[in-house]
């Protein structure tokens, strides 16, 4: 296996909409198109996540993709093969503290990577078993402070999931733990704050502190969650699944800056919240983000003015922009 890239020149873009309608001599200043021309499986991308040893993987819905600088290892489902992707649509990425990558499905389950093998393997619902994860349909992965992954659905609540030692080498299924929000609301999104907080936010806009030892939520009141996002030089707004915590006065990163660079703005929500991000600008006020500064909700831009996702700043500083093919 070819080692990853430490650098690159230029900023990247993953696009449906630059492949569909632009040539390269077309893209915008500084950018540079990955697309199926260089094995890009497809061009809906959902999620990006730069993982330890600096990967990039890319989250379609056609395939998992991992690019290493050169070119990109796309991982598929084979229906002969249960050791292979459950589903080709892959909608978040997580890597957890043991460097195990997780790819959540739209409608599958999970898969937890075993980086030695090449080996998939899934954790899915099953009608018959209530040990197993609540739903098929996932939303959110994030890491507990103890090593446990919390993995929220589309419809069925939260698990906290387990995997014991043997997981790959036997087989042994994962201790889940199936859990709900006190107001059986749909969970909106979630992260860890620096001490190791977990918090939680519903579509509902309620906001809790999760406590993994107990398994119990503690409601605060005055809590509002923001996405992550970045403004580009040529006033392009990219938005993400990233939180911030904001109490009306500061907003508090819910990810490490050290391994998830924050952007250089931040949306508050406006209208109700949706289980994914408004296209239309006009769902959020904008303000510039600092770290210790209170937000001031002034940026202004033209009504015409869209949102781009996913994006992730890697550890080198560059940019990186998908889009989910709506133009």
């Amino acid at each position: 296996m070819r080692k990853p890239f430490t650098t690159l020149p230029i900023f990247l873009l993953f696009s449906w909409v630059l492949l569909t309608f632009s040539c390269p001599a077309q893209n915008p200043p500084g950018f540079e198109t990955l697309s199926t021309s260089q094995g890009l499986s497809q061009g809906m991308v959902f999620d990006i996540l730069q993982d330890a040893e600096g990967f990039i993987w890319v989250a379609t819905k056609n395939g998992l993709n991992r690019y290493d600088g050169y070119g990109f290892k796309v991982f598929s489902n084979d229906p002969y093969n249960p050791r292979s992707l459950s589903s080709n649509t892959i909608v978040k990425l997580f890597e957890d503290s043991k460097g195990r990558i997780w790819a959540g499905t739209e409608n599958s389950g999970l898969n937890v990577y075993d980086k030695k093998t090449g080996n998939f393997y899934r954790i899915v619902h099953q009608l018959a078993d209530a040990g197993s994860i609540s739903g098929n349909a996932i939303r959110l992965i994030e890491g507990l402070p103890d090593g446990r992954v919390l993995v929220a659905t589309d419809g069925a609540g939260l698990n906290v999931v387990e995997l014991k030692k043997e997981f790959f080498e036997k087989g042994t299924n994962p201790v889940i733990t199936r859990l709900a929000l006190p107001n059986g609301a749909e969970v909106y999104g979630m992260g860890k704050d620096g001490n190791g907080t977990m918090w939680i936010g519903g579509i509902d806009r309620s906001v809790y502190s999760f406590n993994s030892l107990k398994n119990s939520f503690t409601p605060f009141r005055k809590g509002q969650l923001l996405n992550n996002g970045y403004l580009t030089p040529d006033n392009s707004l990219l938005i993400n699944g990233s939180l911030f915590l904001y109490d009306g006065k500061e907003a508090i990163p819910l990810f490490d800056p050290n391994k998830t660079a924050a952007g250089n703005i931040i949306f508050r929500p406006r209208e109700e919240l949706w289980e994914n991000f408004h296209r239309e600008l006009s769902f959020y006020d904008v303000s510039k983000w600092s770290p210790g500064k209170k937000p001031e909700w002034n940026l202004q831009f033209p009504e015409s003015a869209r949102t781009v996702y996913p994006f992730i700043v890697d550890r080198s500083g560059i940019l990186w922009s998908g889009s989910v093919g709506y133009g």
